[in-house]
């Protein structure tokens, strides 16, 4: 037997939503709404789905790794210098080049219990330990975490915000006050996937913080409300220090060609953009009607999907659904087994879905 690592033995498999393709299979139904992964309901950008084809005639070149002009389209978006960026394969490589340049045996990170598992994966992978507290009124417990930040051995805190799978948020005021509290010795990552439909005027992009904050890491993604999961393309924000530490460990050809223009393109649609926030908050609204008209407890988002407490039935529930060709999320891998995670849909599908989770609730 070849020896391993002893860390992979500590890592869990990561639990993804299911696929449509599985539960066809499954079911023997040919249509399949799924509102499992908090994609975009839209879809990709128009304006991305055109530059496919045309940047498909240069799939024999081997891309740029530091895929330029994207990083230039960013960093004029957010007003930064372009050594201020790093693009990634999708949000998850960043989180593994943090883990890969800042921590190992004897070091430690920091986050919520009840949150994105990845955080988790990229700590232990490295052979670090991964400390956790429970969420407090369902958000972060920042005073908790900045406590376990002040010793010696943490090197980074994950902070989801807003949080997968709540949806919940921490607002300036908080974030402010947490960041003054952190030693500078401590990178800390936010992760701010669905910081794009956070439209609440306390939300903390902290774009303009990042002067202010040297050990501040955004970590963003085109997989969610710019309609891009399928290819993968991620980036952060941050002191160009710490993304010099970055690129060290970073793969030479990781985000392809055809992931790099698509995603600079989608940045240029407004429309899309404006598009997808419209539908967002018109579904959250018909969502938290449906709920409270059936007594179910739900927890307002910042973001794309709505967590709901279903009971002790919520796994059951869920594969209900999925016989019935609706995919949504159960919570127990977050440590919220009563509870499911249901994306935003279109106005078609969030009925449908309603309409399903009656009769399933109702049997």
């Amino acid at each position: 037997m070849i020896p391993t690592r002893k860390e992979i033995f500590k890592l869990k498999d990561y639990v993804p939503g299911k696929s449509i393709q599985e539960i066809q299979e499954r079911t023997g139904l040919k249509s399949i709404i799924k509102l499992a992964s908090n994609e975009n309901p839209l879809g990709p950008s128009p304006k991305a789905l055109n530059v496919l084809a045309k940047y498909a005639q240069e799939l024999h070149l081997y891309p740029i790794g530091s895929s330029p002009d994207l990083s230039k389209a960013l960093a004029a978006k957010y007003e930064l210098n372009s050594d201020q960026v790093i693009v990634g394969n999708g949000s998850d490589e960043i989180l593994s080049l943090v883990a890969l340049a800042y921590l190992e045996p004897g070091t430690s990170a920091v986050s919520a219990r009840e949150t994105f598992s990845v955080y988790e994966f990229v700590t232990l992978s490295m052979g670090a330990d991964f400390k956790t507290f429970p969420l407090k009124n369902h958000s972060f417990d920042l005073e908790a975490i900045a406590t376990e930040a002040q010793k010696e051995s943490t090197r980074v805190v994950f902070i989801c915000n807003p949080n997968n799978p709540t949806g919940t948020w921490s607002n300036f005021t908080e974030i402010s006050e947490f960041m003054d509290s952190i030693p500078e010795r401590v990178l800390v990552v936010m992760d701010q996937a669905y910081g794009e439909y956070a439209l609440e005027d306390e939300y903390p992009q902290m774009i303009a913080d990042l002067a202010k904050y040297p050990n501040l890491l955004l970590v963003r993604t085109f997989s969610k409300i710019w309609g891009l999961a399928g290819l993968r393309v991620g980036y952060a924000l941050g002191n160009p220090d710490v993304l010099q530490k970055l690129w060290k460990v970073k793969a030479p050809f990781s985000v392809n060609i055809l992931a790099q223009r698509a995603a600079q393109a989608a940045l240029d649609d407004g429309e899309h953009l404006k598009n997808s926030l419209t539908a967002n908050e018109r579904g959250k609204e018909f969502l938290y009607q449906s709920f409270a008209n059936m007594g179910l407890e739900y927890l307002p988002t910042a973001a794309n999907f709505i967590a709901v407490q279903i009971g002790p039935r919520a796994s059951a529930v869920v594969s209900d659904l999925e016989s019935r060709g609706l995919i949504v999320r159960s919570m127990a891998s977050f440590a919220m087994p009563h509870w499911i995670r249901v994306t935003v849909g279109t106005e078609n599908e969030n009925k449908i879905f309603i309409e399903q989770l009656k009769a399933v609730l109702e049997q």
